[in-house]
């Protein structure tokens, strides 16, 4: 019987030897009760290992869950930082085509208040005794379209895009001041072509011209003398010089 029960169910022989050994010891016990306590024995054994198993099965299932929900949530993120990222491209496209468009409608701008001041027959350098008018009409159209090239200027800044320094434009912006007896803003404009160009003799020449205008006629002829200190021939430096030695009576 006992052979049978190993037969049938062979992971339990240690335990039915043990109770078999027993049997052989005391012929006062019960065979068929052994071989039933020893597979009842089996069974509990079966039991814990079939709960263990369970516990494990749970606990795993539980890290898969928890697992799967913190998946989730990386998907759910990424899929966050994607569409960010799309959106922030989106920007970046936009940002860059507005900023061309108003680099070019910079551009535009800047050359047409230069046609215009080169048919209104403003030079680069101006004379102290020289006086151009300049049609009200004319002027009020010079100046809106200063007003919306500072507008396109600050508009870029805030983009954090530096604007292309137009030198020729801001000279002849100057002169246009000059030439219309805004002296303080004419100077502003010289000015600016200074930082870009300190050697920039016309702009020199310029800035005495509209110094002397404002009677401040020695400050004119220091800026008179650094621009012959770079072009000793330059003729409207020399003239505007004399012009200004004259009034200040120093005729030799």
């Amino acid at each position: 019987m006992v052979s049978d029960a190993l037969t049938l169910v062979p992971v339990g022989g240690t335990i039915l030897a043990k109770y078999w050994n027993k049997y052989g010891e005391s012929r006062q016990t019960n065979p068929k009760q052994d071989v039933l306590n020893a597979l009842e024995q089996m069974n509990r054994m079966d039991e814990n290992r079939l709960e263990s198993f369970c516990r494990m099965i749970e606990h795993n299932t539980r890290e898969i869950l928890s697992n799967q929900e913190k998946l989730n949530n990386l998907v759910s993120l990424q899929k966050e930082i994607l569409d960010g990222i799309g959106e922030i491209k989106k920007d970046t496209t936009k940002i860059k085509t507005t900023v061309e468009q108003n680099q070019e409608y910079l551009i535009e701008l800047r050359g047409d208040v230069k046609t215009i001041i080169q048919q209104l027959g403003i030079a680069d350098s101006v004379s102290s005794d020289k006086h151009i008018a300049i049609p009200k009409k004319i002027l009020e159209q010079l100046k809106q379209k200063d007003v919306e090239i500072k507008r396109i200027t600050k508009e870029l800044e805030e983009m954090n895009q530096k604007p292309e320094i137009d030198v020729d434009y801001l000279l002849k912006e100057g002169n246009l001041y000059y030439y219309n007896k805004e002296y303080e803003k004419a100077i502003g404009f010289y000015e600016s072509v200074l930082k870009k160009n300190l050697k920039h003799v016309d702009a020199l020449s310029n800035k005495g011209a509209a110094l002397d205008e404002l009677g401040k006629h020695q400050q004119a002829i220091e800026w008179y003398d650094k621009a012959l200190e770079i072009d000793p021939k330059h003729v409207y430096a020399l003239s505007n010089k004399g012009l200004a030695q004259r009034l200040l009576k120093k005729s030799e």
